[in-house]
């Protein structure tokens, strides 16, 4: 069985990652700390192509902070996606930009517990966000088409 996708992924690049803890004077075992995190985004349509540059911001934040080794963790990925060109607007504003969001989701999830995975404390893991909740706040919020939804031909 074939599976493809009218959206492809051509790249995704790294921009930042910054994770700083205090350090820890002796061996702990895995504590759930509630740790909180804040999502914004940037969704940028190419003039002349069914191609969009989404960028995604998260930063986390221990939700409680005298416990938790971790000070902050920030982390920017930017993804380069393109559709089919015979796709209607109306079927690309499916993917656009929650679909998206999603995968570089997944893709900073990954980062960070790799970096953090032989770390004391670690691997520290993002918490999970409902990316719809997320885009539907931007869009109630009104904000501006670059921040936050597709822009409109």
């Amino acid at each position: 069985m074939t599976i493809s996708s009218q959206m492809q992924l051509d790249c995704f690049y790294l921009n930042s990652l910054v994770i700083k803890s205090k350090a820890i004077e002796q061996d702990s075992e895995f504590v759930e700390y509630g740790r909180n995190a804040s999502i914004a985004f940037h969704v940028e349509k190419a003039v002349d192509a069914q191609k969009y540059r989404v960028v995604l911001n998260v930063d986390v934040k221990p939700g409680n902070p005298s416990e938790d080794h971790l000070e902050n963790l920030t982390i920017e990925l930017t993804g380069f996606f393109s559709f089919e060109k015979e796709m209607e607007k109306e079927e690309i504003d499916k993917y656009v930009p929650t679909l998206c969001l999603t995968n570089l989701l997944g893709i900073a999830r990954g980062i960070i517990v790799q970096s953090t995975g032989m770390c004391h404390g670690g691997p520290i893991l993002l918490p999970l966000v409902n990316i719809n909740q997320v885009v539907k706040e931007y869009i109630q919020r009104g904000v501006s088409d670059k921040m936050g939804k597709p822009e409109t031909d």
